[in-house]
């Protein structure tokens, strides 16, 4: 956290969750890398990092055999939602909001987190399309994706995991990472988010609904 206030607010309400049994076993750490490193290693693991710290230690974070079982629920002020094109695609990743966070909606995201459904707030997507509109960049030109990609995209933007879209899809879960993959190559966009907000900007997200 960036401040001692957030840090102590978090750790309070995660206390009282870990008190209700809401959550299991709460560890704090200074060190991001380290809280990605623990999720990375057991599946049922949540690391819970601020937006701000987690861009700052991205040059040291490691590299799981497994992306895909990485964990991370991550705090974001609305002060700070730029930053979120400079993280590469971790599709394990959920969002929260920081500066409204409570006990009832940090525990209703960790559920989501578990259940294999990151979260992403509704207003997350809009300021970030507001940000995009007020650059002044003009819609691209839709790419060439095949009938699984648009399929997969649909997917993606609705906030599924590559587990679930290739079960969605009844293709393996390497298939669906390698269509999200391609995706995000195609629309030339670091992370799932990014690819979620062009989409929608840019009518793909509907055109492909309709076409899928």
């Amino acid at each position: 956290m960036r401040s001692d206030h957030g840090r102590l607010e978090i750790c309070r309400i995660l206390e009282e969750l870990e008190e209700h049994g809401v959550v299991g076993q709460v560890r704090i750490s200074d060190d991001p890398a380290m809280a990605f490193k623990a999720a990375a290693s057991e599946p049922r693991r949540i690391a819970l990092v601020a937006l701000a710290d987690l861009v700052g230690s991205l040059p040291s974070l490691p590299e799981p055999a497994n992306r895909d079982d990485v964990n991370v629920l991550v705090l974001v002020r609305k002060a700070d939602v730029a930053s979120l094109r400079s993280l590469p695609d971790l599709p394990g990743i959920g969002y929260v909001g920081q500066d409204e966070l409570d006990p009832d909606g940090l525990a209703h995201a960790l559920s989501r987190m578990a259940a294999g459904e990151p979260p992403v707030p509704s207003w997350l997507v809009q300021d970030l399309l507001a940000a995009w509109r007020a650059t002044g960049e003009p819609a691209r030109p839709a790419p060439r994706l095949t009938r699984r990609e648009q399929q997969a995209l649909v997917l993606l933007v609705d906030g599924l995991s590559n587990k679930q879209i290739g079960r969605r899809l009844g293709i393996s879960d390497h298939g669906a990472k390698r269509l999200v993959g391609n995706i995000l190559a195609k629309l030339d966009c670091p992370n799932r988010t990014s690819v979620a907000t062009l989409a929608i900007r840019d009518g793909l997200y509907e055109q492909c609904l309709h076409q899928s």
